[in-house]
């Protein structure tokens, strides 16, 4: 049996960021009911080493962003998986691509504003909760982690 060609890499250009902010109108916008004037900002359009593009067997499949907060520290943002792939453990995958290239950019720390909901997936990713006082950031509950890289 063949295994399923994941892989997890910065976007090299206009099309792929189009994919990534496409997967973010999927989920947060369509699924969540996010205001697009929230999920969306300027930098959305910062580029190179800031979006994350997982492809699963060629396809787009989720995304995330890096928004750098320190010469060693970054915060994870804007992690998505699309619905019809999710299940494959892709959220994991994801974040274990995202620790590789914040690694390769020389990040030591990272922060995440995760949703609460999620709380246990990243705990089991090597995060942990900083703060947990619940706040609402698109009027969705999220709580602060962090992890050492």
């Amino acid at each position: 049996m063949m295994r399923d060609q994941i892989q997890v890499r910065f976007i090299e250009n206009e099309s792929e960021l189009k994919s990534c902010l496409g997967i973010r109108q999927k989920v947060f916008v369509e699924e969540q009911h996010t205001d697009p004037a929230e999920e969306f900002d300027e930098l959305d359009h910062l580029l190179p080493h800031t979006h994350i593009l997982l492809l699963y067997d060629g396809q787009p499949a989720g995304t995330a962003r890096l928004k750098r907060l320190g010469d060693e520290h970054v915060k994870y943002q804007r992690i998505a998986i699309l619905q019809e792939f999710r299940g494959k453990h892709l959220g994991a995958e994801l974040l274990c691509g995202l620790d590789r290239l914040a690694k390769a950019l020389r990040y030591r720390h990272v922060t995440i504003g995760a949703q609460k909901y999620a709380e246990g997936f990243y705990t089991k990713c090597g995060f942990v909760t900083t703060d947990p006082t619940i706040f609402l950031d698109a009027g969705i509950e999220h709580i602060m982690m962090e992890k050492s890289l």
